[in-house]
């Protein structure tokens, strides 16, 4: 039910930032992301990550009021062409796809031992940040804690708990929501979302340092940040639609 909730709330969320930019879904991925992830860090500072359920029924609440108010009686329409366009369905396949490989994944780097899968079992099992000089991550606060924050909503939305697989689950979900304005530069029907998904999968693992540095082998912050430039690159050197 939680796992509803939340996804039903941050698909409202882009749907209405898309709406209010005039913008398609995709290209409000990053925006959603980064709204979510400073809710995360508010919620974690005082130890309330617990709360997200009724964090997000409030979202839904707000975010559907605004979305009735600017679409009238064409809302939900509307909202399915939104988030069930082919773009976002390509997404949402290749959502699936980082699922099904990386779902039983076992922490298996030094860094992650030493640094990032300890920082998020210790959200987790604190329900945000741990209290004073009372985390065991040697190297705690290293980064600011955007990604480690992403992956641990993932674990207790799904999970309840602190769960390895899904700390590379939420690496691969991150970085591909911060690169899903990419897909807006092509156009195809929903019947080839499925291939579309599978070569944008493949692009993703292809490029360099992906797959063959150890570095990237990792649940690290360095991937995802630069996923996140690259994003903010895409929106600002995107020719202006006319």
């Amino acid at each position: 039910m939680s796992a509803v909730l939340q996804l039903c709330a941050f698909l409202l969320l882009c749907a209405a930032l898309a709406q209010h930019y005039d913008e398609e879904a995709v290209q409000a991925l990053p925006a959603a992301c980064a709204l979510l992830i400073l809710l995360l860090c508010l919620l974690a500072y005082f130890r309330l990550l617990a709360a997200m359920d009724l964090v997000s029924a409030a979202v839904i609440v707000l975010c559907t009021a605004v979305l009735v108010r600017r679409l009238g009686r064409e809302t939900p329409g509307k909202l399915a062409r939104l988030l069930f366009s082919p773009r976002m369905l390509t997404l949402f396949i290749m959502l699936a796809i980082a699922w099904f490989f990386l779902e039983k994944l076992q922490v298996s780097n030094r860094d992650d031992y030493g640094c990032w899968a300890v920082e998020a079992k210790s959200i987790c099992f604190y329900g945000g940040f741990a209290p004073r000089y009372q985390n065991a991550a040697v190297s705690f606060g290293t980064y600011f804690p955007a990604a480690t924050l992403f992956r641990c909503w993932l674990c207790l939305m799904f999970k309840g708990a602190f769960h390895e697989g899904l700390l590379a689950v939420g690496s691969a979900w991150l970085a591909i929501l911060l690169l899903a304005p990419m897909l807006s530069a092509f156009s195809f029907r929903s019947f080839f979302a499925p291939a579309a998904a599978v070569l944008a999968f493949a692009f993703l693992l292809f490029l360099p340092g992906v797959v063959d540095c150890m570095a990237y082998l990792s649940v690290c912050a360095e991937p995802l940040m630069s996923a996140a430039f690259t994003g903010l690159w895409i929106v600002l050197l995107r020719p202006e639609r006319r």
